[in-house]
C-alpha cells in the first residue's frame, strides 16, 4: 500500500507537469496493484480506475479515441463505488469529480452538474474528503462554468460557487504561513508588554510592606536602600514603600542624570559621560579593547570615542614562493565587517591599514563618508587600491599623514584630486607606486605646501622637473627620501640636498661595503 501511495503521487505530479505517457502508465501500475492486493471489486480498484481517467482534462485537444477511453475509466470506477459504498460517503468524492468534469467538458451539461452538485454537498458536509484544496477549488470552477453555460443560465448558483472558490483560496493561501504564525507570537507579546505598560504606579514599584525603600531618604529603620536579597526578588527593579518616597527619588532621578530606576546598581546606572571620563584614565590600547568586550554599551561606548584602530597584518606561508621566506597577508577580516566597524566609528582619528590585502576601494569609500576628522591613515601594502579611492579620500580634509606606499595601482590621476582637498597634509608616502610620475608630484607640491616628509623611493618615472617642484612649493619640507628614484639627475640631487635639511638615498652616501678577498686588503 505505501509503494501504491508513492506512485499515485509521483503520477500527480506528472500530470502537473504535463507528462501524461509516465502518468498513465504510474497509474496503470496502480490499478493493476490494488486488484491484487484488494480484488477485481474493491474501493481501491474503483478510485484507481477513477484516477487513470484524469489525464483527459490535462490534454488541451484531447481525441476522440482519449476522451472515449476516459469516459469509459470514469464510469466504470464511479460505478463500483456506487455499488460498494453509500451514495453521500466521502471516498466517492474523487470519482464524482473526475466524473462530472468530463461530462461537462464533453458538452453533457446536465449529467456533469447533477454529479459536480453530489461531490459539492459532500464536500461541504465533510470539508477534508478532498484530500487537496484546490480540488474542490477545481469542481467548483466546473460546475459554475456549467450552470452558465445550462439553458438557461443559472447566474446566481455560479456566483455562490465562485464566492466559495474564493473563500477557499484565501484559506489555502494563509493557512499555516510563516508569516501568520510569527505575527500571532508578536500579538501575544505585544499584548504582554502592554498589560505590564499600563499597569498602575502602585502595582509596578510601590510595596507598603517593603523593609527596605530604594530612597535615600526614607525613614524606614536600618538601611535606607534595599539590600541584594529584595533587588533579587524584585528582578532588579528599586521598590518603595510609599508614593511619596517614589517621587522623591523620581524628581532626584530626573535632577541626576546618572540615575534611573531599573539598575543593579544602588545608585544607578552611571551616565555615558561619566563612563568616558572614567576611560579616559586609562590607556587606549589595549585596555579599552578589553573593556569593550565586557557589554553592549561599552563596545558602543569604546566605539563612538576611539581615536585609533589598526588592522595588523598576519604572517602566513606563501605555498608558491620557492624560499621558505613567509608571505605578509591579512585575511581573517572581512571588507565588509571593516565598513561596519568604521560606520561605528566617526571619532577615529588615526586608521592603520598596513599590509592589510583585502582593503579596497569600499572600505575607503566608509573611511571618507564615517571619518571626517581622521589624521592619519597608512595604506601600506593594499594593492587592491586604486585612484577611485583616493578620490573619495579627499573627503577627510583634515588629514595629515598618508601613507600609500606599495599600493601599485595608484597613479597621477589619483594624486591630482587628492592633492586640492588635503592642503593640510604634513606627511606623504609614495614608495614603489611605478605609476606615479613628475605629473602626480608637481599636482602634489601646488596643493600640499605644508608637507613636510616625503617619501618618493623606487619611483623610477618621476623625473628632475617633480623634483623642482617640491623644493619650490614645500617651503618647510624637512625630510626627503629618494632612495631608487633612477630617473633623478645628480646635480637636482645635488641641489634638493643644500635645501632640506634631510635628504636619504643619495648614491654617493651610500656605504659600500668592502671587500676582504680584494688585493691590498689589510
Amino acid at each position: 500500500p505505501f509503494y501504491i501511495r508513492l506512485l499515485t503521487e509521483r503520477a500527480q505530479i506528472n500530470l502537473k507537469c504535463q507528462h501524461i505517457k509516465d502518468a498513465q502508465a504510474d497509474l496503470h501500475l496502480v490499478s493493476d496493484l490494488a486488484t491484487k492486493l484488494y480484488g477485481k471489486e474493491s474501493v481501491q480498484v474503483g478510485l484507481s480506475l477513477a484516477d487513470q481517467a484524469v489525464f483527459c482534462t490535462h490534454i488541451t485537444h484531447p481525441s476522440d479515441q482519449e476522451k472515449a477511453l476516459a469516459l469509459d475509466l470514469s464510469e466504470k470506477g464511479l460505478a463500483m463505488l456506487e455499488r460498494l459504498l453509500a451514495p453521500d460517503a466521502p471516498t466517492m468524492v474523487s470519482a464524482l469529480r473526475v466524473r462530472g468534469c468530463l461530462l461537462l467538458r464533453l458538452g453533457r451539461i446536465e449529467e456533469g452538474i447533477s454529479l459536480l452538485q453530489r461531490h459539492e454537498k459532500i464536500t461541504a458536509a465533510f470539508p477534508k474528503a478532498e484530500k487537496h484544496a484546490s480540488d474542490r477549488i477545481f469542481a467548483l470552477e466546473c460546475l459554475a462554468e456549467g450552470y452558465t453555460n445550462r439553458e438557461p443560465p443559472s447566474s446566481k448558483e455560479a456566483q455562490a460557487c465562485l464566492r466559495t472558490c474564493v473563500a477557499l483560496q484565501i484559506e489555502e493561501e494563509m493557512q499555516g504561513r510563516k508569516d501568520e504564525v510569527h505575527m500571532e507570537k508578536l500579538r501575544m507579546q505585544l499584548e504582554q508588554v502592554a498589560k505590564k505598560v499600563t499597569l498602575a504606579i502602585n502595582e509596578r514599584y510601590i510595596r507598603p510592606t517593603l523593609r527596605k525603600c530604594g530612597n535615600r531618604e526614607c525613614l524606614l529603620p536600618n538601611e535606607t536602600r534595599p539590600d541584594q536579597y529584595h533587588r533579587w526578588l524584585s528582578g532588579g527593579t528599586l521598590r518603595f514603600c510609599s508614593s511619596e518616597c517614589h517621587s522623591a527619588f523620581e524628581h532626584y532621578a530626573n535632577t541626576n542624570n546618572f540615575l534611573g530606576y531599573d539598575s543593579l546598581c544602588s545608585g544607578g546606572p552611571l551616565s555615558d559621560n561619566l563612563v568616558m571620563r572614567c576611560l579616559l584614565f586609562l590607556p587606549e590600547r589595549p585596555f579599552w579593547f578589553r573593556i569593550a568586550r565586557t557589554c553592549r554599551r561599552n563596545w558602543k561606548l569604546v566605539s563612538q570615542h576611539r581615536s585609533s584602530v589598526r588592522f595588523p597584518g598576519v604572517i602566513t606561508p606563501n605555498p608558491l614562493a620557492k624560499s621558505k621566506m613567509p608571505q605578509l597577508g591579512f585575511k581573517s577580516v572581512d571588507p565588509m565587517v571593516m565598513m561596519k566597524l568604521l560606520e561605528r566609528s566617526p571619532s577615529l582619528l588615526h586608521l592603520d591599514f598596513g599590509d592589510c590585502t583585502v582593503v579596497d576601494d569600499k572600505v575607503i569609500w566608509q573611511i571618507g563618508k564615517s571619518c571626517p576628522n581622521l589624521l592619519t591613515l597608512s595604506l601600506r601594502g593594499c594593492p587592491s587600491i586604486t585612484d577611485f579611492a583616493l578620490e573619495d579620500l579627499a573627503a577627510c580634509v583634515l588629514l595629515e599623514r598618508l601613507d600609500l606606499s606599495f599600493c601599485s595601482h595608484i597613479s597621477d590621476e589619483g594624486l591630482l584630486g587628492l592633492s586640492n582637498a588635503l592642503s593640510n597634509l604634513r606627511l606623504l608616502s609614495l614608495a614603489h607606486c611605478p605609476d606615479v610620475t613628475e605629473a602626480g608630484i608637481e599636482a602634489v607640491a601646488a596643493g600640499c605646501r605644508r608637507l613636510m616628509y616625503v617619501d618618493i623611493s623606487f619611483c623610477k618615472r618621476i623625473s628632475d622637473r617633480g623634483l623642482k617642484a617640491l623644493i619650490r612649493n614645500c617651503s618647510e619640507l624637512r625630510y626627503l627620501n629618494v632612495r631608487g628614484a633612477s630617473n633623478l639627475s645628480t646635480a637636482q640631487l645635488e641641489r634638493a640636498q643644500k635645501q632640506i635639511p634631510e635628504v636619504v638615498g643619495l648614491s654617493w652616501q651610500e656605504i659600500v661595503p668592502a671587500d676582504p678577498t680584494a688585493k691590498g686588503f689589510d
